[in-house]
Formats: structure tokens, C-alpha cells, sequence
């Protein structure tokens, strides 16, 4: 087997990972969070090989950085376009989360500029994504508590086509109880 491997052996605090698999590039992008001292978090990424045998030329890269801290990064690879796209919460304040997502290249280049994908006066939080190569587009999921003071969160999705185009939101399951 291969051996333990740091992907990222930064002095700063990382955690949340989330990885996929990139078949364009027989890679891997991992993404996650980033805990620097003194300034906001902020989602990275890394590509790896998938063979194990390391990493393309440079070091990890900054998907996005804001005033604001960011979690709970997903990502998804679309084989059409040969593109991943990160999605994460952006906290605004206890009562404002919000959900963004960026395309990045299987070379590791950011795509465009970040997306919206979830941007209420409310709690949209935790993303979870997933790709469609034939559709050319992605899904995005989260949890919100639209209009309820985080009593009632419901679960929401989002369709972001291949080229960034955001479609409409969905709302997919809301009961009684908190999902």
C-alpha cells in the first residue's frame, strides 16, 4: 500500500475536508477549511494524483477568502467540462449564513468568480454537492430555516449548470421536525 501523506502540513489550523476524483487528470481535489490565527477561515484546496505519487507543480491554492469566516466545504467533479465545483457556508452573523460555490479547472484555475448559490436573510448552511456529467450541471443541497428562527429547518436544493448559471431553488423536505 501507499504510505500516510500530508496534503496540506500548513502551521494554521485545517479541518472539514472533503475530496473528489477528477478523471480528466487521473486527480483528486481536496478541499477544505483553513483556521489561520488572526484572520477569517477560508475554504483551500490541493490537487493530488490519484496514484498516490503526489502533487502537480505548486502548492495548495485559496478557492475563497471573505471578511466573513467560511465552513463545511463540499465538492463535486463535472466529467463534461472537466471542472470541480467547491461549495461552503459563509457566515454573516448568527442570523445570516449563506451558501457560495466556485468553479475550479481540473488545473487547479478558478473559474469565473464565486456563486451565490443560497444568499437569504437567513440560515443556509452545510452544502453538500453532487455532479452530472450528461446534464452538464451540479445539484446543491443544504438545510435552511427560512423564515423560522431556526425552529423548523427545511432542506433545500439548487441545480448550478455546468457554466455557473444558477436555476431555480427547490424546496425538497420540510416537516414538523428539524431535519
Amino acid at each position: 500500500g501507499l504510505a500516510d501523506f500530508g496534503i496540506c502540513t500548513w502551521t494554521s489550523t485545517q479541518a472539514h475536508s472533503t475530496v473528489a476524483y477528477g478523471g480528466a487528470n487521473q486527480e483528486l481535489l481536496v478541499a477544505w477549511i483553513n483556521f489561520p490565527a488572526g484572520v477569517p477561515s477560508y475554504v483551500s484546496a490541493r490537487r493530488v494524483f490519484a496514484d498516490g505519487s503526489g502533487f502537480p507543480p505548486g502548492d495548495g491554492f485559496a478557492v475563497w477568502s471573505g471578511a466573513q469566516p467560511a465552513d463545511f466545504p463540499d465538492v463535486a467533479y463535472n466529467g463534461a467540462r472537466a471542472e470541480y465545483l467547491v461549495t461552503w457556508d459563509v457566515f454573516l452573523s448568527s442570523s445570516n449564513v449563506d451558501i457560495y460555490a466556485q468553479r475550479v479547472s481540473a488545473g487547479g484555475i478558478l473559474v469565473g468568480t464565486f456563486l451565490v448559490v443560497a444568499g437569504w436573510d437567513d440560515v443556509e448552511e452545510m452544502p453538500a454537492v453532487a455532479a452530472s456529467a450528461p446534464a452538464d450541471q451540479y445539484l446543491v443541497a443544504w438545510h435552511s430555516d427560512r423564515g423560522t428562527a431556526g425552529v423548523n429547518p427545511a432542506i433545500y436544493a439548487r441545480h448550478v449548470g455546468g457554466d455557473g448559471t444558477l436555476g431555480t431553488v427547490h424546496l425538497i423536505d420540510d416537516t414538523t421536525a428539524p431535519e
